[in-house]
Parts: C-alpha cells; structure tokens; sequence
C-alpha cells in the first residue's frame, strides 16, 4: 500500500505561506520582518500570537490572520487583531489581512503548493468591535502574489499620509506667506524666474513645496554617505540658510541633482533675515512628519503639487490621483511581454510618459514593474539604477514638474545613487512641448539643441537620449485637455487659450497655433474643438512600438463626441484589445479619475496592433461604480476587470478571477448587460467607432 498523504495542520501552512511571502519581497528576508505563531508580540496578551506578522520597514504592522476553508472564524479572529500593541516600538495594529486556506492544503506537498493556489481574503480596519471590511462583502480571490500585493499597499498608513499631507501643505502655506510678507519686491520674482512661472502667491507656494521636499529627502538620506540630521544645520539655535546650502551642496558630491540643486537655487534668492523662519517653519514641518512615522515624503510632493500649481487655468494641468493611477498602470502592466524574473529583460523596458506632470503615472508604473521582479524573485534595488536612467522617459514643460517626477521615483531607494535620467524638461513657446515629438526631424535632434535633461549628478544638456518614434513599451499620459479655440472662464482673454501659458504673448500663442497645425498629418487624432489631449493621442501612437500598450486619461466626451470621432477611428484602425472605462456622474468620488476636476474623464487602454488588419480587435467599454478610493482598491480594479489579453491567444481574457464575463467585438450587439462582478464595474456590448 502507498504512503497516505501526510495531514497539514494550519500551522505548518502559516510557515509555509510566510516563506513563500518572504521571497516575494527582499525587505521581508530581514531578521524580524515576518514573524509567524510567535507569542510575547502585543502587550497586555502574553499568550497572544497572530498567524503571521509583516513589519515592513517604513511601514506599518500588517497582521495576516488564516484559517482552513471553510473558515467560519477568520473574520472574528482577524477583527480582534485590530488596535492591539506591539511591544516593538508601540506599534497600533491597524489593518488585518483575513486569509481562507483552500482545503486543499490540509494533505501534501505544502512547499509546492501554496505560491500557486487561490486563496480568498479580505481586508480589515478600525476598530475590532465594529471594523471596515475591505470589500463590504464577498472575498477578494487571488494567488499568494495578491495577497503580497495586498499587504504591502495596506502597509502604508493611509491615516499617516493624509496627516502628513495635511502638515505639509499647512507648513508650506505658512511659509508661502512668510515669502509674499517679507518680499522687498524682488524674491518672489526671482523664485519665479527659477521656477519658470508667473510671479505670484501660487509659486511662492511651489518654492516652498520643493524645499520642504528637500528637507524631507534630507532626512531619508541621514546615516548614509556622512550625511548629518537636519537639527545640526543650525546656528544659534536657528536655521542657518548658509549651512543648509553647504550641506546640501555637498550632497550634490554625491548625487541628487533633481532633488536639491533647485532648492538651493531657491533658497539663494531669499535674503537671510526672511530665509531663516522659513527655514524654522519647515523644520518643524520636518519634525511632525518624523513624528508622524513618515521618514520620506513619498507621493506627498504628488498631493501639493496638484494643489500648489501654477498656470492651472491654462494648462489644465490636473492632478492624477494615485489610486487611478495605480488603476491604469496595472492595466497596462498587465500588457507588457517580458520574463520578470530576467534583470536583462526587465531593465530592457521603456516606459514613457510625455505630460508626466508630478509623475505620479511613471511613478506607478514603476511600482508595478519593481513589485513583478520583487515577487519572481529579484531585488528591485539592484534595477533602481537603470529604472532611473534607462526605463523610464518623462517630460513636461514645467522644470518644477520634472524636478517633482525625478525625486518621486528617485524615493522608491533614496540612498541609491543614479546618473543621467531620461526625464526632460521641453521647450515651450514658441516650440510646443511634446507636441514636437510628431516631428520625426525634431525627435532625431531634441538633446543636441539644448534641451536640459535631469540628472542624478546635474543637468546635462549634451546627453542624447533615444526618443525615436516606435521604440517604447507603453506610453501612458493624463495629457492638458485644453481646447485651443475654447473662449471660457478664465481662458476667454486669450488669442489661443490652449498656448497661453507660462507667460506665452499673443505672437507667442499664434506661432505656436501654427506649428501644431503644420505638425497635422491624414488619418491623426488631433482635433482642435476635442483639444489637446486628442493631440497627444498622436504623440503616443507615433511613439509606442508595433505591440505596445498606451493607457490614457481623457475627457469623457471621448466616447461620444463628434469632435474626437478621429481619436476613436486611430485607435479603431491601429489598435487591438482597447478598454474604455468611465464612472456614472452619481459615483463615489465623481466622474474623474483626476483630482479637483468637474470633468467626466475616460480611461483608454490600447495594444498596437504587429499588423495592418482592422476590425479585428476588441473593445471592452466598462463603466465603474466608483474610482478606485485607495492605491490596494486600484490595483484590485484592475485586476478584476481582467482586461488583459491572454498570452496564448492574444485576445481579451474575459472570466476567472472574478473578471468581466464576456468581451466586445466591433459590430457586435449593443445595449446587452454583461455578467460583472458587482463590486466595481457594470458593462455593456459596444462598437468603438459607429
């Protein structure tokens, strides 16, 4: 007789799923990360153990509670987990993962099995008697990768970030003030003058911003290279704006060019007797966030920027929130042919985004990149370097915008040095910014007229940098949506109000008009009454590769309009497997997957077609319930839509997993309710171009 199957107990299971979940993560290998069945962790409980304990570093204490199905007290279990203390550091328990073990598990080869199975699991917070559950009902289905996913998302404190984004924009305002109270007439000009911009209250604000950004990055780096605390910077028992410039002109010795060398140009322009309590009201914005538990400012700069930034009635320059981010670069992410456990094939990547803004979209889209290689084996610090100057391109035309883009990415290891990066700062007036990248010339000579790029080591204005048309991976953008003959609210005074911008004259303006006119080719996107960003469509299909992926934001009206009919027949003829998906004005959060925009907004995600066939693609329109209000709860949207082509087939995989149950053709049947789940989406059969 054979061997019967050895009986696994859920304890046995718990070890095994917190070794599997440490090779997913390198951060979770350390010595007293993941802690499973050990008792003595809370106070007050001595005989109180939770399943499995992740401390990540940085990050709150997750707490992951498992039972066999069918698991009739996980929920009640992972509830009583909530609020309790731990005895390292006094640590608050805020967010329980409760995790349901298929039967399965309980006989055989466990070392085997447990990376490769589904599980169910949800998420837990507040208080234990009467706790959030994350989704209200139902399980959230996935392998253990999810759950990784899962746990590092929830790991950052969404209490402590907003709280610490409260206390920047707080600190950043009042030393806004203390700039226009205490201007002799010159500061803020030449703040401005630094910062490209108008000279007014809203870039004394964006001034203060990046130097608060600063300090915060300062404060990551200390221990690391000689670098001293901020508090050692000080005379007197003030800020010393001299010693502050000297010490972070010696880190520039070392690296860092796009996180300090702007703030002291900055803070060269403010005279000492008004620089120092500035200087004193950031440091103790420095000192909250240290209290807070944030040690780096992590997509805080994203947050102020949106609120701080100039120009905004022009330039339309919203602000993607990070949760649609997340959203849309996992659908895109999802896209990407690559073997994520080949260094190689992952640093090979590139990525762009061409009106990056605060590069939150790039931002994400490096999030998903890391967390791959992390979870097939691979350390994402060993590709930080190459992500930095190779993977990802980003330009805009604020030098303010590519300053914030290159320090959000650089946090993701800020004690890692990079050198020459591909984020740009283009030309605008009489030049159009990116728009410039329709011209094939143009392209094949940006980096030898002058064009400055953002370095780890300074700005290099020789670096030539490959930008040909066709050569990324995926481009994605949240491009301006302004109209150039719009006659509106505040644009009503300007010749042509999509170039009226960063101090553009009205000679200015009109060449500008003429040269994206010129740039106009038969069959582009570009429509004057859908506005600019129908012209950025073009950017992106001119530069994506032949079975590449572009993910958009655009204004809903992309849909329906007239005016972007040529959008949608680009896409309809070039493109395969698309997805369009909008939220109903009556959802969570509106209709925008923007921050402070009325405006209806439309998700695109595309693959460019390898071959000439048209009507042969899918199209997949999605109307979601809600945007996604967290970064865990987007990157679960996209999931769940499962919107991703299948690797075998090349078509739109269109069940399991929870996703949507039935895809579109072009000419299929209209107004047919498709099987969705009820979380997230409500869809419906629909042709792309009628």
């Amino acid at each position: 007789m054979g061997r019967e199957a050895a009986i696994n107990v859920e304890t046995t299971a718990n070890v095994r799923i917190a070794d599997a979940l440490k090779r997913m993560n390198p951060a979770w290998c350390r010595q007293g990360v993941v802690r499973v069945e050990e008792t003595g962790v809370f106070w007050g409980g001595p005989g109180k153990h939770p399943d499995i304990l992740v401390r990540s570093p940085g990050g709150a204490p997750v707490v992951i509670e498992t039972e066999f199905d069918p698991a009739r007290t996980v929920r009640e279990d992972a509830a009583s987990r909530l609020g309790e203390r731990l005895k390292w550091g006094g640590e608050t328990v805020e967010q329980v993962v409760a995790v349901r073990i298929p039967a399965m598990l309980k006989s055989g080869d466990l070392e085997g099995l447990v990376a490769k199975v589904s599980y169910r699991y949800a998420v837990l917070s507040g208080s234990p008697d009467d706790p959030d559950r994350w989704p209200g009902s139902g399980w959230l289905t996935g392998t253990l990768a999810d759950v990784a996913t899962c746990v590092e998302h929830v790991s950052l404190s969404e209490r402590k970030v907003q709280a610490g984004a409260d206390a920047v924009q707080e600190g950043v305002e009042d030393a806004a003030a203390l700039v226009v109270d205490g201007d002799a007439g010159d500061t803020l000009s030449d703040l401005s003058e630094v910062l490209k911009q108008e000279p007014c209250e809203q870039s004394a604000r964006m001034a203060m911003a990046i130097m608060a950004n600063a300090l915060a990055f300062h404060s990551n780096l200390v221990g690391h290279h000689g670098i001293k605390p901020i508090h050692t910077l000080r005379t007197s028992g003030r800020p010393s704006p001299t010693k502050h410039v000297e010490a972070w002109e010696s880190i520039l010795k070392i690296n860092y060019w796009p996180i300090f060398q702007v703030a002291i140009d900055l803070l060269d322009c403010i005279p000492q007797l008004v620089a120092m309590p500035i200087l004193e009201r950031l440091h103790e914005t420095a000192s909250t966030l240290a209290s807070i538990g944030i040690s780096s400012s992590h997509d805080l700069s994203g947050q102020l920027f949106q609120r701080l930034i100039t120009d905004r009635k022009f330039l339309a320059t919203f602000y993607t929130l990070p949760s649609s981010a997340t959203l849309l670069a996992e659908l895109v992410a999802r896209r990407l042919v690559v073997n994520w456990a080949n260094r190689e094939d992952v640093e090979s990547l590139r990525i762009a985004d061409f009106a990056c803004g605060t590069g939150m979209l790039v931002n994400a889209m490096s999030h998903s990149i890391r967390r791959r290689y992390r979870q097939a084996g691979g350390d994402d610090r060993d590709i930080h370097r190459a992500l930095m100057e190779d993977v990802v391109f980003a330009s805009d035309i604020m030098p303010a915008a590519t300053h914030l883009t290159a320090s959000m990415l650089a946090s993701a290891h800020p004690t890692e040095t990079f050198g020459r990066t591909k984020i740009v700062t283009m030309p605008y007036g009489p030049q159009i910014g990116a728009l410039e990248l329709l011209d094939e010339e143009f392209v094949s000579s940006i980096f030898e007229t002058g064009h400055s790029t953002v370095g780890g080591s300074g700005e290099d204005t020789k670096h030539r940098i490959e930008a040909a048309h066709g050569s990324f991976d995926a481009v994605v953008m949240n491009p301006p949506f302004t109209k150039v003959s719009s006659k509106e609210g505040a644009t009503a005074d300007a010749v042509v109000p999509a170039f009226a911008g960063m101090g553009n004259d009205d000679d200015a303006q009109r060449k500008m008009s003429r040269r994206l006119s010129k740039l106009r080719t038969p069959g582009c996107a570009g429509h004057g009454a859908a506005g600019l960003a129908s012209h950025f469509i073009d950017v992106a299909h001119k530069q994506v590769r032949l079975g590449g992926t572009i993910g958009l934001i655009v204004p809903a009206a992309f849909v329906t309009s007239g005016a972007w009919r040529a959008s949608r027949q680009l896409l309809a003829t070039h493109y395969r497997n698309i997805v369009v998906a909008t939220i109903p004005a009556v959802g969570r959060g509106g209709s925008a997957f923007s921050a402070d925009t009325g405006m209806g907004e439309a998700l695109v995600v595309a693959t460019k077609r390898t071959g000439m066939s048209p009507g042969t693609g899918d199209t997949m329109f999605l109307s979601l319930r809600c945007r996604p209000s967290t970064v865990m709860e987007g990157n679960v949207m996209a999931r769940e839509t499962d919107g991703a082509p299948d690797a075998r087939t090349g078509r739109l995989r269109t069940g399991g997993g929870g996703g949507v149950s039935g895809h579109i053709h072009p000419g299929g049947d209209r107004g047919r309710r498709l099987r969705v789940p009820a979380r997230f989406i409500v869809g419906r059969r629909n042709v792309l171009v009628e």
